[in-house]
């Protein structure tokens, strides 16, 4: 018996691309598409692994394993059935976590590779993504959430919660400031 592959119509039914997933902001004017992966590459399922009280991390990026994430991200105005490409996105993406800001002019993810996770700021009216994080990793393990302002972004890691303060100088770049133990209290 020969090895056997299925009539090409079910073998492009079985390896048809996802449906992406959406986000609609407050207002319904615009909808964020987001790409999945449809199956995780050899890569990811060769990464490390510690299973502890039931979540599964990586640990050479602090960051959840077997978890799902979305390769490409697009805007998508509603009213003009219009979809735009965002500039600055990584090449490999693979976010995690999307979220809209409260006031809905932004929003934030979590992009994850083999060694770091790095997080991401979108302005929804330039179709730009920011890496916030420029010289080190953030440690996500046990993050429980993460909220974009459109002046800061709040983050609240365990018992901890953490605000970036974002500040943009002279030359462009971003800089932050990070205050911690301000526990059960809302930043904007």
């Amino acid at each position: 018996m020969k090895y056997q592959t299925p009539p090409k119509d079910i073998m492009d039914l079985a390896l048809a691309k996802p449906t992406p997933s959406v986000l609609i902001d407050n207002k319904a004017e615009w909808m964020l598409l987001l790409d999945r992966s449809d199956f995780p590459t050899i890569e990811e399922l060769a990464q490390p692994e510690l299973r502890i009280a039931g979540l599964r991390i990586n640990p050479n990026n602090f960051s959840p394993t077997r978890s799902g994430s979305s390769t490409n991200i697009q805007f998508k105005n509603i009213k003009a059935n219009k979809v735009f490409d965002i500039e600055g996105l990584p090449k490999e993406l693979s976010a995690s976590g999307v979220q809209w800001s409260p006031d809905q002019t932004k929003f934030a993810f979590i992009h994850s590779t083999n060694t770091q996770a790095d997080l991401y700021v979108v302005d929804v009216m330039n179709k730009k993504a920011k890496k916030i994080n420029k010289s080190f990793s953030i440690p996500f393990t046990q993050l429980i959430s993460f909220d974009p302002y459109s002046d800061g972004l709040g983050l609240q890691k365990g018992n901890s919660s953490y605000v970036l303060n974002l500040a943009n100088n002279k030359s462009g770049e971003v800089t932050f400031k990070v205050l911690t133990n301000a526990i059960n209290r809302t930043y904007k």
